[in-house]
C-alpha cells in the first residue's frame, strides 16, 4: 500500500484563541404577479441571483474560521457546496451541499485555496512553475468556463510547490498545525492524552465504519472538541501540506522538504475506530482521489 500508516505523532506549538463569524440575510421574491413576458424573464433573472446569494449564506453560515492565534482554521472540512462555489464543479461520490467533499487530490486542494484567495482578493499561499494563479499552472486541467483540477498522475512541477506560510490566504494545515488542533489547541495533559479529537469515546466525535452506514455524513453532526472543530476524528481524512519523509528535531515546521507521498490526518467513515485516533496517520500519492479524501482549510490571522 502506497505511503506509511503509523501512530506516530507530529511536532507541536502553542498558540493563543479568538473567533469570528459571518453571515449574510436572505431574500426571497413572488414572482405570482408578474404578466409581462419580458418582466417575467427579468424577475426569474433576479430571483437565480438571490437563490446563489442564500447558497452562499448558507455556506458561510456552515463554515466559519475560528481563530488559532497566528492562524484561523475552517471549523468543518471542505464542504460541497462551498467546494462548487470556488471550482465549479462536484467530484464527490455521496453527494450532499452539507457533507464535506471528496474524491479530490492534493494538487486539487492547492487549486481551490488559491482560487479561494483570488476571488476573496487574498494573497495566494501556493507557488507552482512561478506562478500564484491556477489557472497558468503547467498542466493544469481545465474546461474553459473556469473549472479547473489538477493532474490525474505525478507531475514534477506540482510537487514543487512552494507555500508562503505568511501570505493570508488559504492554505492546508501542516501536520503540526492539524495536530495541535485537533487536541483543542491545548497543551494541557488531558488534551495530549485524549484518544480522539474532543473526546476518549470514538461515537462522539466520529464517523467510522461501526457507525457510518457506508458513506460521509453532514458535517457538524458530531460533537466538536474544545476547539470547536467538527469531524476531526472521523467522516473524511484530510490532507495536510507536509510530504511523508524522515523528520528529526531539526525538521521545519512545515515537515520534511521532499517525498514521494503526502499526509493526510483524521479518521474515515470507512476504516474503524483505531484509525480515528489523533495521533494516526496515513500518506497517499498527491494526484490521488479517494471516496475518503478531503480537506480543511487554514488562513494568517487578520487579527
Amino acid at each position: 500500500t502506497p505511503g506509511s500508516d503509523t501512530g506516530d505523532s507530529s511536532t507541536h506549538f502553542f498558540m493563543t484563541s479568538m473567533t469570528f463569524v459571518t453571515s449574510l440575510p436572505y431574500a426571497t421574491l413572488n414572482l405570482n404577479r408578474i404578466e409581462r413576458s419580458f418582466d417575467k424573464w427579468l424577475m426569474l433573472r433576479i430571483f437565480a441571483l438571490l437563490s446563489l446569494l442564500q447558497a452562499c449564506a448558507r455556506v458561510i453560515a456552515s463554515e466559519i474560521m475560528v481563530g488559532a492565534g497566528v492562524f484561523d482554521i475552517s471549523r468543518t472540512e471542505v464542504t460541497q457546496l462551498f467546494y462548487r462555489a470556488v471550482m465549479g464543479t462536484n467530484p464527490s461520490g455521496f453527494k450532499g451541499d452539507d457533507r464535506p467533499v471528496e474524491m479530490v487530490s492534493w494538487y486539487d486542494a492547492l487549486v481551490y485555496c488559491n482560487k479561494r484567495s483570488i476571488a476573496e482578493g487574498l494573497t495566494p499561499c501556493y507557488t507552482i512553475g512561478g506562478s500564484t494563479n491556477p489557472a497558468s499552472w503547467p498542466n493544469i486541467v481545465a474546461d474553459g468556463a473556469g473549472k479547473h483540477c489538477g493532474p490525474a498522475s505525478t507531475n514534477t512541477a506540482w510537487d514543487a510547490a512552494t507555500c508562503n506560510f505568511s501570505a493570508n490566504g488559504y492554505r492546508l494545515p501542516t501536520e503540526a498545525e492539524w495536530e495541535w488542533l485537533a487536541r483543542g489547541g491545548d497543551n494541557t495533559k488531558y488534551a495530549w492524552s485524549c484518544e480522539y479529537a474532543g473526546s476518549d469515546t470514538v461515537d462522539d466525535v466520529a464517523w467510522y465504519t461501526t457507525n457510518s452506514g457506508s458513506k460521509t455524513h453532514k458535517v457538524k453532526q458530531k460533537a466538536a472538541n474544545s476547539k470547536g472543530l467538527y469531524d476531526m476524528s472521523g467522516n473524511v481524512r484530510e490532507w495536510c501540506w507536509d510530504w511523508d519523509g524522515t523528520t528529526t528535531a531539526t525538521t521545519p515546521a512545515a515537515g520534511a522538504d521532499s517525498g514521494s507521498y503526502r499526509v493526510l490526518r483524521g479518521g474515515s467513515w470507512c476504516y474503524d475506530a483505531s484509525q480515528c485516533a489523533v495521533s494516526y496517520r496515513v500518506s497517499y500519492y498527491p494526484y490521488a482521489r479517494n471516496f475518503e479524501f478531503g480537506f480543511r482549510v487554514v488562513r494568517s490571522s487578520s487579527e
